[in-house]
Order: structure tokens, then C-alpha cells, then sequence
């Protein structure tokens, strides 16, 4: 049987419903607003964003954007 074939066949992970319905509430908080229970979510289940946020914390906007090369002056006006 080809790659494919058994790639198809085979079975979908299945997402427990109570993880779902975290993640779907983590996007509706984050929908309204509430930005640090995105923040909070996203630290939990990404180890990178958390060490990211773990830098950043402390640093003005204008610090963390030179920390990268960027001009905050260039993203002001959207952010």
C-alpha cells in the first residue's frame, strides 16, 4: 500500500473535549480583551512563548523591539 493510502487510513487523534473547550475559551478571552489570559495560556502550553515572556518582562516596548533589530518608532502607530 502506498504512503498516502495509509496515511488516510489512518486514525485522527482525538482531543479530549475538556482541552478543546480550554483552548476555545483562551480565544473567547482573548477576544475580549483579556490579553493576559491569552498570555497565561500561551505560557502554559509553549515553552518558548513562556521563555519569551520571561525575557520581555520588565523591558519598555522600545526595549524589546531594539532587543530585535526592530524601530518601535516604524510599528507606534499600529500597535
Amino acid at each position: 500500500m502506498a504512503f498516502m493510502d495509509q496515511f488516510r487510513q489512518q486514525q485522527k487523534p482525538q482531543v479530549p473535549m475538556e482541552t478543546l473547550a480550554s483552548k476555545l475559551n483562551s480565544i473567547k478571552q482573548a477576544a475580549n480583551g483579556d490579553a493576559n489570559g491569552l498570555i497565561n495560556y500561551m505560557s502554559q502550553t509553549n515553552p518558548q512563548f513562556a521563555q519569551f515572556v520571561q525575557n520581555m518582562q520588565g523591558k519598555t516596548p522600545e526595549q524589546a523591539f531594539k532587543e530585535f533589530g526592530l524601530d518601535y518608532s516604524q510599528f507606534a502607530g499600529i500597535l
